[in-house]
């Protein structure tokens, strides 16, 4: 078996198995980055359910759940309910402050 300092290997190619800092982290962020998801279709029934549990969690300004689908992934929020924006954005209020949410991204909404 030859060896790299033998005559029959190539050392040309040797300094190929060195891996920069920069290539090193883009193979890192390759790896840990999620594979992207398609959004979920709701049928007709869900979309009826979805429709009705926001307007009840919106009445009684109640705790909710949301799965919400953005930039090819499901989120997920915890908070309350407080109005709608525009009769297309759902504002919850969280931990932190206000998040604002499109209806149309909204993939299931669970009471607390």
């Amino acid at each position: 078996m030859a060896n790299k300092l033998s005559e029959d290997s190539n050392m040309i190619w040797e300094s190929s198995r060195m891996l920069l800092p920069e290539h090193k982290a883009l193979m890192r962020e390759h790896e840990l980055t999620p594979e992207p998801i398609k959004k979920p279709h709701l049928t007709d029934d869900a979309f009826q359910e979805l429709n009705q549990t926001i307007a009840h969690a919106l009445n009684h300004q109640l705790k909710v759940q949301i799965s919400y689908y953005h930039n090819n992934q499901i989120i997920h929020y915890s908070g309350t309910c407080r109005r709608l924006l525009n009769t297309d954005t759902l504002e919850l209020e969280v931990s932190d402050g206000f998040d604002h949410l499109t209806l149309a991204n909204i993939v299931m909404i669970d009471l607390i």
